[in-house]
């Protein structure tokens, strides 16, 4: 049972941003000389994750949640097709998403209940998966547009790495 899109998809960001951006043009070309995107860095923080989120908040299993990374990454991919083709984007920040089996609503959610404090694998997984599937969809629209900076923003690594150097970093609690 795939959910519906939540009411804060990246599907509705974009469009919501599109809007905002443009309001009073029909679309980007109507603009005309309004080339601030072509200047700009645009910054996609953890695209996707409040689809997730709001599937897995209410109560759909990992392996269901799991059937929507395709249509999520798609819908991010397009999103930025549709910025570099329709408002002539240039520079783009893309990161993945955090290992979201180590927040400690999800871990309760899911939990397999030890009184272990750690990360749930499944979510991390899942978590990997997602950002596998995005990293191929970026590195396909570099191809396909190299006069365009698309950056990969590696959430979850530079997470794990403070988590697992937290001692070394000055965290003075485990």
């Amino acid at each position: 049972m795939a959910s519906q899109a939540p009411q804060q998809s990246h599907h509705s960001q974009i469009s919501a941003f599109m809007k905002l951006f443009y309001k009073d043009c029909f679309s980007f070309h109507d603009c005309g000389g309004n080339k601030v995107l072509q200047k700009a860095i645009v910054f996609m923080v953890q695209p996707g994750f409040n689809d997730y989120k709001y599937s897995l908040l209410h109560t759909e299993s990992i392996s269901e949640v799991s059937k929507l990374v395709p249509d999520v990454v798609e819908t991010i991919r397009s999103s930025i097709e549709q910025l570099i083709k329709d408002a002539e984007a240039k520079h783009f920040v893309v990161s993945g998403i955090i290992p979201i089996g180590c927040l400690p609503g999800f871990r309760m959610m899911f939990s397999d209940n030890s009184r272990k404090i750690q990360c749930h694998k499944g979510l991390n997984i899942f978590a990997t998966l997602h950002n596998d599937h995005l990293w191929q969809a970026l590195e396909e629209l570099r191809l396909k547009y190299p006069e365009v900076e698309i950056i990969y923003a590696d959430y979850f690594k530079a997470f794990m790495t403070i988590l697992r150097n937290h001692a070394f970093l000055g965290s003075k609690t485990k």
